[in-house]
């Protein structure tokens, strides 16, 4: 064998015993991410309270309920806040409640929600001529915060 065929064979050679990928370095990363809280208040509409008494007479009591959606990724409190029906200066006497219980919901502690709830409100009237006659509203306001 030649010089020539004999270098050809030693590179063949080499080539075939050293490894064709050889690992150079490794590294180690982490991906990661922060959701913050997020809650959202859906299908809350309009509604009129109705009585089952006499309409306009003394000490009627006019009720009414309304369903809405409340969607969170963690623990949160509802707040429901709302004044008196008025119409002009004349004002009904209302109370609301969520749930059948008080002004404030919490949702469970370390758990995302998705469920319905009731808004419940009352208004009473006075004597006949302590309110007027006519159309009366209150704005309602729902809070969600952060436990």
């Amino acid at each position: 064998m030649n010089f020539k065929q004999t270098a050809i064979a030693g590179v063949l050679a080499s080539i075939f015993t050293m490894p064709a990928f050889a690992e150079l370095d490794t590294g180690t990363t982490e991906a990661s991410m922060n959701i913050p809280i997020f809650a959202a208040i859906t299908n809350l509409d309009d509604f009129t309270m109705t009585t089952d008494g006499v309409g306009g007479a003394a000490n009627t009591s006019y009720e009414a309920t309304e369903e809405f959606n409340l969607e969170s990724n963690a623990q949160v409190r509802v707040t429901l806040t709302g004044g008196d029906l008025a119409n002009g200066g004349d004002t009904v006497t209302t109370s609301y409640s969520l749930d059948a219980g008080s002004t404030t919901l919490d949702t469970l502690a370390d758990s995302a929600h998705n469920d319905s709830h009731t808004i419940s409100a009352t208004g009473t009237l006075g004597e006949i001529s302590d309110q007027r006659a006519g159309d009366y509203a209150a704005d309602l306001t729902l809070t969600v915060s952060a436990l």
